[in-house]
């Protein structure tokens, strides 16, 4: 049995008539006729009762009706389905992303995809840029976040945004009356670090813009996430250094100003294994 019996035998069913049938599907009237015979022959019955003016189903035809029609309803949805994943607008896709990029691309990216492909289901996975690479390779998450730039040429990337690097410090902090701070300013502070392997590029980061500056940063806290960071800021225990979206965070007693001499950015990028064919990872990238 196949799919075009059945849309035969349903047009003749829903015409009562061989030759409107026909036309309506498209083909000659006596291909369709022997179509149908062969179609009976196979399943060893009789689907119409056939006069020189009319066609009507037989009991065993207007069993089949009701099957036949589920069929290719079911038949069409599944051919949908396979044109809106070979055009990427269904299916699913694993993305990495690094934390701090909740507070500012995230969001915006998100929402403005799933509001163009609703039928795309979203898995997010907190990574650090390291861990999405190694992810990417292995194919466990098809898109990633991550903090730019990568080594290797088997990832593709393209850019996403940049942020400047900004200053979280208790309100009543003298510093705090500033508008902007230098990097030297900081250098008889207490420093709230980051700590954790996901954290350890930034970290590392800072720690060299420091002595480029010209000194040690004295670290007397450190913590794994930025509310923590901006929690321990707002008990005085001393300041940090963060992207500046951070300020997102909204916690009373804390402060934010930009970081200057040097202006620090971070580049934040979109990453995807290079070769990839899939269509839903090329409309997210896109």
């Amino acid at each position: 049995m196949e799919l075009r019996d059945l849309r035969y035998f349903v047009a003749v069913a829903d015409h009562q008539h061989f030759t409107k049938a026909a036309t309506a599907l498209r083909i000659a009237q006596p291909s369709l006729s022997q179509q149908i015979r062969k179609f009976e022959r196979e399943l060893g019955v009789e689907l119409f009762h056939r006069t020189k003016r009319s066609v009507t189903l037989t009991p065993e035809g207007r069993a089949l009706l009701s099957e036949a029609r589920l069929l290719l309803a079911q038949a069409d949805a599944t051919s949908e389905v396979a044109r809106l994943a070979a055009s990427g607008d269904m299916g699913r896709l694993t993305i990495g992303f690094i934390e701090s990029i909740v507070f500012t691309g995230l969001p915006r990216l998100i929402g403005s995809f799933q509001e163009r492909h609703p039928n795309i289901s979203l898995q997010l996975v907190e990574m650090s840029t390291a861990e999405q690479v190694a992810a990417l390779r292995t194919r466990a998450i098809d898109v990633g976040l991550i903090r730019a730039p990568i080594a290797g040429d088997d990832i593709e990337t393209r850019l996403l945004l940049r942020e400047n690097i900004a200053v979280a410090l208790p309100r009543k902090h003298p510093l705090a009356s500033r508008t902007t701070i230098p990097l030297r300013a900081l250098r008889d502070e207490k420093l709230i670090m980051y700590a954790g392997p996901r954290a350890k590029r930034l970290r590392d980061e800072l720690m060299i813009l420091c002595h480029q500056a010209g000194f040690v940063p004295t670290v007397v806290q450190e913590a794994a996430e930025f509310h923590t960071i901006c929690g321990l800021v707002a008990a005085g225990l001393g300041i940090s250094l963060m992207p500046a979206a951070a300020r997102a965070i909204n916690i009373k007693g804390v402060a934010y100003r930009d970081l200057t001499s040097p202006r620090v950015t971070i580049d934040y990028s979109l990453a995807w294994l290079k070769g990839t064919r899939s269509p839903a990872v090329k409309a997210f990238c896109s």
